[in-house]
């Protein structure tokens, strides 16, 4: 390893874990947390693994990797890499998106919005940083607890992949205005489950390959054909936890049926998607560190692809991950830079090392 800057632009807070998050609900939900304080403590303490989608993502406890659930377990991740800063997701709340019940889902994103701000970036030393999330059930709630989520000072917000709404639906256009207006960056994250609809497997390993890149190429290709980066040129999107070596493949995919039927079905999008996805644009992805194509894909894309430890998830390979970013031979110098540092502050608008 050498001095260049480091940072994850997407690790994981496991929420659930014995944490004081229900505390931080309104009522009627935190009287129910408090009377059921026991289960909340239970699911973490005794049943780590236990996903709210019933799927066995860690093999009973063999791939569990650790709990990150209190801002001393990311300081200590931080220097096993060393990684300057990291940038932290919840993980149960990645499923938010499938949840029926418009008022519990907006209730529980706050209350996570609210717990990471006073658990992890007011005790992370300057090197922790969170993102808010917003109910994709209510866009009206959604846009209104972005202004709450810039408030607290998160650095971005992020809408779940997974669920039934489609992103580039004018009902969400409320909260890109929102975004717009408070220069907050939205991340769509995927969750790996089969509750978006796209595909029911009969094992996790089918589900979680095929589901993942599935929900975010929903959401890229309804944002897309929808107008979203054209209408709202200064909003700025990342689209996470599937990789980047498929963006040159899709954006090309893209570009085709853009010019046999955009005109028709596509009226709001005014520029062909490879001339939104480039070098400097307002569209980032996250990257996995062996992608075999990496090299050519950031000659493509720029410096809008940044590194994710996605620690301490089932499949994370942090540290090796980062070690491998600084090994690689197909990259420059350049574009190292852009991987570990740049493009992730460029997205998050801010610089996020002390």
């Amino acid at each position: 390893m050498n001095d260049a800057r480091a940072i994850d632009g997407d690790g994981h807070l496991m929420e659930l874990m014995g944490t004081t998050l229900p505390d931080h609900l309104e009522e009627p939900y935190l009287s129910r947390s408090r009377a059921d304080r026991a289960m909340w403590d239970g699911v973490g303490a005794t049943f780590p693994w236990l996903p709210s989608d019933c799927w066995d993502r860690n093999l009973g406890s063999e791939l569990f990797k650790g709990r990150g659930n209190r801002p001393e377990d990311w300081l200590e991740q931080l220097e096993r890499g060393p990684l300057d800063a990291a940038v932290l997701y919840p993980s149960f709340l990645l499923l938010i998106g499938a949840a029926y019940d418009p008022d519990w889902s907006i209730a529980l994103c706050r209350a996570f919005n609210q717990w990471v701000a006073e658990e992890f970036v007011a005790k992370g030393e300057g090197r922790l940083h969170c993102v808010g999330v917003l109910p994709p059930q209510d866009p009206d709630e959604a846009a209104k607890e972005l202004v709450h989520v810039h408030d607290l000072g998160l650095v971005a917000a992020m809408i779940p992949a997974d669920g039934p709404h489609l992103l580039g639906s004018s009902r969400f256009d409320v909260v890109w205005r929102a975004a717009e207006a408070n220069d907050m960056p939205v991340a769509v994250h995927a969750a790996g489950t089969h509750l978006s609809g796209h595909g029911a497997f009969p094992k996790f390993i089918q589900t979680h390959t095929f589901n993942h890149p599935a929900s975010v190429l929903a959401q890229f290709t309804s944002m897309m054909f929808d107008g979203v980066f054209t209408r709202f040129p200064d909003l700025r999107v990342a689209f996470l936890e599937v990789g980047a070596t498929w963006v040159p493949w899709y954006v090309d995919r893209m570009d085709e049926e853009f010019e046999m039927r955009g005109a028709a079905e596509a009226p709001a999008l005014t520029a062909k998607p490879s001339e939104i996805v480039k070098p400097g644009g307002n569209v980032f992805f996250g990257l996995e560190s062996d992608e075999r194509l990496l090299g050519a894909t950031l000659e493509l894309i720029g410096d809008t692809a940044m590194y994710a430890s996605d620690w301490p998830h089932w499949d994370n390979e942090y540290p090796g991950s980062l070690r491998r970013i600084f090994e690689r031979a197909d990259l420059t110098d350049e574009m190292r830079a852009d991987v570990l540092a740049r493009a992730a502050e460029r997205f998050y608008g801010r610089s996020l090392v002390p």
